[in-house]
């Protein structure tokens, strides 16, 4: 369980082991973060802006012009379907899963080793990721990427339907 974990860690590495890790980590949530919500936001305000011009476009057919007052009753009552909201969170999580995943790589690198017979072979984030690059070439700091992005983007697509709801709730806008 987790204290045998604990206490097999404190053992074999000493306390420093608990931290192992901890600066890809750390370094790795700058990117992913800022690509997850740019993805979104940008995809978002994109089919909004597209959805919105089609009303637009129907309403002025409808009406023989494009009055302002039309436009901006349209624009005002758009929201965007719960659907797409998920689809471009799936979409925003893959896309940051991937620009993070090699720091994901060398984090789990330097967790494991010295624990359970693993050889020390690195002894900082910077080493591990030269060491990995030059010894198993670029494409091994993706290994597993399928596996995690199927683990992130279930979560990160209802997580942004939650976001959008909760916006709708308590009536924040993005922009």
């Amino acid at each position: 369980g987790i204290n045998a974990a604990f206490r097999g860690v404190l053992n074999e590495v000493g306390p420093k082991g608990l931290y192992a890790g901890l600066a890809p980590t750390l370094i790795a949530m700058f990117p992913y973060v800022g690509v997850e919500f740019m993805i979104y936001e940008t995809s978002k305000i994109a089919i909004e802006t597209l959805f919105q011009q089609r009303a637009e476009e129907a309403i002025g057919k409808e009406n023989g012009s494009a009055s302002a007052s039309a436009n901006a009753s349209a624009s005002a009552e758009f929201a965007l379907p719960i659907i797409i909201s998920l689809g471009l969170g799936a979409v925003a999580g893959a896309a940051a899963q991937t620009s993070a995943h090699p720091l994901d790589v060398i984090r789990k690198r330097l967790q494991v080793q010295g624990i359970n017979g693993n050889p020390v072979l690195y002894k900082t984030t910077f080493d591990c990721f030269a060491g990995v690059a030059k010894k198993e070439g670029m494409g091994a700091l993706y290994k597993g990427l399928g596996p995690a992005c199927v683990a992130t983007i279930p979560g990160t697509g209802i997580a942004y339907i939650t976001y959008e709801f909760m916006k709708r709730f308590l009536n924040i806008s993005s922009v």
